[in-house]
């Protein structure tokens, strides 16, 4: 059984204590909470005492990053795109300077399998710089686990790569 795996970043337009972020930064621990009680949630990175540890992926301490694990694409679509999360998206012009390229990716892991911080850097940087495809993609293009590739017979699964609008966001 395989799970989805994956890493976003942003870059912040100032130090978490200027008032600029503050938004960002009085939201962070709800969305966090939010993530947690979402259904298929399984893993967040963490730093001691389960603080999130958003600038330690990137030598840049400017960069922040979230890594998790979650049950399926559909669950993490939902909460990506259909809670409180949608709003904080919809704001981050406000706290965050756009980037060149994605800013995430997803990726299949092994049940019981948590990313780490060079894993979930090198799945970004691959879709940077090779696109989507199996080894690193988005929602725009999404590739079956590899046990559906493998176990699946129905045309369905032979078909090209979906987008997630295919799947729970038309709703």
């Amino acid at each position: 059984m395989y799970y989805i795996a994956e890493i976003n970043i942003g870059r912040i337009r100032a130090p978490y204590d200027n008032p600029i972020m503050a938004g960002y930064v009085n939201r962070r621990r709800e969305i966090d909470a939010l993530a947690r009680r979402s259904p298929g949630f399984i893993w967040r990175r963490t730093g001691p005492g389960s603080n999130a540890k958003e600038t330690d992926l990137y030598e840049d301490q400017t960069i922040i990053a979230n890594v998790s694990v979650w049950a399926t694409i559909e669950n993490y679509a939902n909460f990506v795109y259909k809670t409180g999360h949608q709003e904080v998206i919809n704001r981050g012009h406000e706290w965050f300077v756009p980037l060149d390229g994605p800013n995430y990716a997803m990726w299949w892991v092994p049940q019981g399998h948590l990313p780490s911080a060079e894993e979930a850097r090198e799945r970004l940087e691959y879709l940077r710089t090779s696109g989507e495809t199996p080894y690193a993609f988005t929602f725009e293009r999404l590739f079956p686990s590899p046990d559906e590739r493998i176990s699946s017979t129905s045309e369905a699964h032979k078909q090209e790569p979906s987008s997630i609008t295919d799947h729970c966001i038309k709703s």
